[in-house]
């Protein structure tokens, strides 16, 4: 449509058989404005959840009601926990790719309460610590006063890249070894697979606190029609531009 494309993106309620929430008019407040690509869907935390425990059953060959009770157990916070304070809504996005680099994908949810989140994080940060050590990396140090999350898988390929070159370039992008990261603000949590990108989304959000900026798909209001569950977008002509 215009030289862009607009198309459907997945369905986070789905699994329940519920009928899809439709998107909030003003979803896209949590974009970046300079986003080229922008995707956002219905999220149902609950379903979430179980669904992340069935599929934890299908690996270990456990019922999905006991890998909650142990995970409680264990870990202080279940999977509903950790769910629970997100909202009902998701929104991916990409930045505009400048130079030799990875695309700076983002995942943002808003946050029913921040303070429950981060209690949860806190406490699978701290299990994952002294439990999981040996298999990821944890690190949770706060940026700007923001608490931020970062989880890396332990002997990635990291340690076997050094000095310069094509392989070095990557890792420093984090293409050889992401880091799944979160950053949890006041309002809404930030998701990405860069530590350094996800710091910089905070680092703009802090200094628009009192000017946001507006994606350009909402200037002139809702960028779909009321009732729409999914939406999709991607100006490629500013991606292939960059």
């Amino acid at each position: 449509v215009d030289g862009e494309y607009v198309f459907e993106t997945m369905d986070l309620r789905a699994k329940a058989g519920e009928g899809s929430k439709p998107l909030a008019d003003d979803f896209l407040n949590l974009v970046n404005p300079e986003a080229v690509g922008v995707w956002a869907t219905a999220m149902d935390p609950e379903v979430v959840a179980a669904t992340g425990h069935e599929l934890i059953s299908t690996l270990i060959d456990i019922p999905a009601e006991v890998i909650a009770t142990e995970l409680k157990y264990a870990v202080g916070a279940s999977l509903q926990d950790l769910l629970a304070p997100l909202g009902d809504g998701v929104a991916f996005y990409m930045l505009p790719i400048s130079g030799a680099t990875i695309p700076r994908f983002h995942a943002v949810v808003e946050l029913e309460d921040s303070a429950k989140y981060l209690e949860a994080w806190t406490m699978f940060a701290e299990f994952l610590k002294f439990q999981g050590a040996e298999f990821v990396e944890v690190e949770d140090r706060a940026y700007r006063k923001i608490p931020v999350f970062s989880l890396k898988q332990v002997g990635s390929a990291e340690a076997s890249v050094g000095g310069s070159g094509p392989l070095a370039s990557l890792n420093s992008m984090g293409v050889m070894s992401p880091a799944f990261t979160v950053a949890i603000l006041p309002d809404r949590a930030v998701f990405g697979i860069s530590s350094s990108y996800v710091k910089r989304e905070v680092r703009r959000l802090l200094k628009e606190e009192d000017e946001a900026g507006v994606h350009p798909l909402a200037e002139s209001g809702p960028p779909c029609p009321a009732g729409v569950s999914y939406f999709g977008h991607l100006n490629w002509a500013e991606v292939l531009g960059g």
